[in-house]
């Protein structure tokens, strides 16, 4: 009776889902920096744990910031759901840096433009996913964004102005006289 009764434990706990709790953002604090203006994001690694059902990824939003005036957030693993026709498969693993041209990654923060050096939001992006079978789950992962001083002009920007002031200024100089 107890070989019985540990068996049919036994295939209780492979017909249950494992929890698909290894996400990591990158960088692994969730601490992000940028200027006013600035558009800054994590990358992931996640490995789907479970041993019977690959997984979708369906949203990720920010929860409990600390000031949700400094920008907005927008999901990129959401829309994705995963690296192979939108699943994550059983102990596969999916790693994506932050890349806004593609939009990869796990999401990005919008700093306000008018954002103050210094000022910074702080909380949790929870991440949802469904198992294969409709069991639904999420994540926690902190994240942190603090505003630096706005960037310096780079320096061909700076020649660019001389140029173009030095070639004004010679087209409205007078020509001189020639000397007799």
């Amino acid at each position: 009776m107890k070989v019985i009764l540990g068996f049919t434990l036994f295939l209780n706990l492979l017909a249950a889902p494992a929890t698909a709790d290894i996400l990591t953002t990158f960088p692994p604090s969730g601490f992000v920096t940028g200027s006013p203006g600035e558009e800054v994001g994590w990358g992931f690694s996640f490995t789907n744990e479970s041993l019977t059902q690959s997984l979708s990824f369906s949203q990720s939003f920010l929860v409990n910031e600390t000031n949700p005036l400094l920008g907005s957030y927008t999901d990129l693993i959401g829309p994705q759901g995963g690296p192979d026709n939108f699943s994550v498969d059983i102990g596969a693993t999916w790693l994506e840096g932050f890349d806004p041209a593609t939009q990869q990654g796990l999401g990005f923060f919008s700093i306000d433009p008018n954002a103050i050096a210094g000022s910074s939001d702080s909380g949790v992006i929870r991440v949802f996913y469904n198992f294969a079978d409709s069991t639904p789950g999420s994540i926690d992962v902190p994240f942190t964004v603090t505003v630096t001083d706005s960037p310096e002009p780079g320096y061909g920007w700076i020649m660019l102005i001389c140029c173009v002031s030095g070639a004004a200024l010679r087209a409205v100089r007078k020509p001189l006289k020639p000397l007799t």
